[in-house]
């Protein structure tokens, strides 16, 4: 067992040579997905253990430092408040439920100012809702189609309403734009 919870980095000595490790900068935006935020860390996190060295470290921000909640409910205490970053930085934003009350002015500024210093353009953006409320649909009705299946393994009908009822509600957050994935795509201007 880990002496440290799993969402902390292991601090390890850099094997000699081998240089910084990459920083990520995680901006927790009110509402935002755990599983989406868990999804992008926690490879990080195994990775360093894997490599027996820190190759991957990251901070927790959130609008207004202290703390942002999940939407599944779960508190997270950030590291700080939407703060310069360092032109090496990654920064991956995390967003979920109600987005666009979630994006405030300040938090686009951030992002512009930070985009600006680093000079860089905005050069594209796509958002995939539409395809994961189609996904959503398509796994809802697989679900539905193996549940005489499932019910043998002993499953009750308490899980199959709260499953059903999970992936409705995702689906229409996805198709009605209240919960949305993108890929902002920033690019360095050519000289010329």
């Amino acid at each position: 067992m880990d002496p440290l919870p799993p969402s902390v980095p292991i601090p390890m000595p850099l094997a000699e040579g081998a240089g910084r490790p990459r920083r990520f900068v995680f901006v927790l935006l009110e509402n935002f997905s755990f599983l989406s935020f868990a999804g992008a860390i926690e490879p990080l996190r195994i990775a360093n253990r894997m490599g027996g060295r820190e190759l991957y470290s990251w901070r927790l921000l959130a609008e207004g430092g202290g703390s942002v909640r999940a939407s599944n409910g779960v508190a997270f205490v950030v590291d700080g408040d939407l703060e310069e970053l360092s032109r090496e930085d990654t920064v991956v934003l995390c967003g979920g439920v109600d987005i666009g009350a979630a994006t405030t002015k300040r938090v686009v500024s951030w992002l512009r100012r930070e985009a600006r210093r680093a000079g860089l353009v905005l050069e594209h953006v796509e958002t995939f809702g539409a395809d994961y409320a189609t996904t959503l649909r398509l796994w809802r009705e697989r679900f539905q189609a193996a549940w005489p299946r499932l019910r043998e393994f002993g499953y009750g009908e308490r899980f199959r309403r709260l499953w059903e009822y999970y992936l409705c509600y995702c689906e229409t957050g996805f198709r009605d734009g209240v919960i949305d994935v993108g890929i902002y795509r920033f690019r360095r201007p050519t000289q010329g």
